[in-house]
């Protein structure tokens, strides 16, 4: 299921919203939400607002010079943040760098936050495009890499599933191996087959047939490379055993550069 993406902007603004618009559009996680698109005779515009941020996982406020006080953005922005702990919307604002050297930010969006997404404006008006285009790239490129970090990956022409964990792909030797990671068929994104020169192929991740398992403050952890995955249903290390003979090796801290990754999920929850 793709993210939504809220774009907060003043009407001065329109043509950049509709250039980061364009670019949300190809992609494969997110997905621009556009009150101005849906036609709902008679409806208020706020509560159209409300409804469209209330669908959002992000807010990317576009502030400049002509809209930092713009009341619907700092409405929005405020909304939004009331959002923010009780359903995890996460505001990101692309800025004009000027705010930020003149110091001109207020409230909850000031200067000494960290604000990486800004961009440098321009009396030459294809050098502000530029810089304003490399910066919402920027921020797409981030937010893809994080929303799509640890989920199943396909290329058009082959049936190989793999687990993406940044720009590294890991094959997946078998289905059983798979199920025990927890991931769905809703996890898996689509790639046409010339975009794999994007990645680079690491090791085939262990199957479960021969994993080590290890014991460590009394918890089962089974062994994936240097990874260490919780087992927290004595159900779902009994599914594994059918596979695997190996017996938990006790360790008493962790060592040689091990850690403790997601857990492995509930037998009863296996995907059949």
């Amino acid at each position: 299921m793709k993210k939504g993406v809220f774009i907060s902007y003043s009407e001065v603004d329109r043509n950049k919203k509709e250039s980061i618009k364009k670019v949300l559009e190809k992609s494969k996680c997110l997905l621009p939400i556009i009150i101005a698109e849906r036609r709902q005779s008679m409806k208020n515009l706020s509560d159209k607002i409300i409804k469209g941020i209330n669908e959002a996982d992000y807010l990317i406020p576009i502030l400049t010079k002509n809209s930092i006080n713009n009341q619907w953005v700092n409405q929005e922005i405020g909304f939004a943040k009331s959002q923010e702990l009780e359903r995890k919307i996460r505001i990101i604002p692309i800025i004009e760098s000027s705010l930020l050297s003149e110091k001109l930010l207020k409230g909850f969006i000031h200067d000494q936050l960290d604000l990486p997404y800004n961009f440098k404006s321009d009396t030459n008006q294809s050098k502000e495009r530029r810089n304003f285009r490399k910066c919402y790239n920027l921020l797409i490129a981030d937010l893809e890499l994080e929303i799509m970090n640890n989920k199943l990956v396909k290329f058009k022409s082959s049936k190989k599933l793999y687990l993406r964990k940044d720009s590294e792909l890991y094959l997946f030797p078998d289905f059983e191996t798979r199920a025990l990671f927890g991931l769905k068929n809703e996890d898996i994104y689509e790639y046409n087959n010339s975009e794999i020169t994007n990645f680079k192929i690491a090791e085939t991740i262990p199957s479960i047939k021969n994993v080590k398992y290890i014991e460590y403050d009394n918890k089962i952890y089974a062994q994936f490379g240097n990874e260490l995955k919780h087992i927290p249903n004595p159900d779902t290390y009994k599914y594994i055993c059918q596979f695997n003979k190996n017996t938990p090796i006790k360790i008493m801290d962790l060592h040689k550069g091990m850690f403790i990754g997601m857990p492995l999920i509930d037998k009863n929850n296996i995907e059949k």
